[in-house]
């Protein structure tokens, strides 16, 4: 992969409200998180951000999207994707360790049908 694809934006997320929703597919059948989530913990966010170095190529044969990542500030969505946990890629065929996730499991609030 020639660039890094930025998930996050660029600069450090401070003020207002940001959110990131993590949310199955339909009809997907997924061992990891079980429903939607989401969270709005900034200091999580920024982790994650700091983390996430997506600029390799996937190897893996398609086995389909099981998840979509959605991050949004409180006017509208700023970008979303869509990953495959168990085979550890994204829209793109971008490489996208399940570790990314998984690591901040215990942060991630569950969404209620309400939300």
């Amino acid at each position: 992969m020639d660039t890094e694809y930025q998930f996050f934006p660029k600069k450090e997320l401070k003020e207002g409200r940001k959110l990131m929703v993590f949310s199955i597919m339909e009809g997907a059948n997924e061992k990891y998180f079980e429903g939607n989530f989401y969270t709005d913990d900034l200091k999580v966010l920024n982790k994650m951000k700091n983390q996430w170095k997506l600029n390799k190529r996937s190897d893996i044969m398609p086995c389909g999207y099981t998840h979509k990542l959605v991050f949004a500030d409180e006017y509208r969505t700023l970008n979303e994707i869509e990953i495959n946990l168990e085979c550890e890629y994204a829209s793109g065929w971008i490489y996208f360790p399940k570790e990314y996730l998984l690591k901040y499991e215990s942060k991630f609030k569950k969404l209620s049908s309400e939300e």
